[in-house]
């Protein structure tokens, strides 16, 4: 029971993070464009892309205070 107890709350303060790369780059009139995608970064414009790393942390799922039964 106690294995159940810690995974339960492994479980509820893991912390989940993701991340993504976004690439950035400016056309000719000075118009600034993102896209996940790299394939869509038009040709003639990828020797000059910026690639940012995006990484953000879910919300955390579970109760907002423990529990006032103990668990057995």
């Amino acid at each position: 029971m106690k294995r159940l107890t810690f995974i339960l709350l492994l479980s509820i303060f893991a912390s989940s993070v993701y991340a993504i790369n976004v690439y950035k780059w400016v056309d000719k009139e000075g118009m600034v464009s993102f896209t996940e995608d790299y394939n869509k970064v038009p040709s003639i414009y990828r020797d000059h892309v910026e690639e940012l790393n995006i990484s953000e942390e879910k919300p955390k799922m579970g109760p907002s205070s423990p529990s006032q039964t103990p668990i057995e």
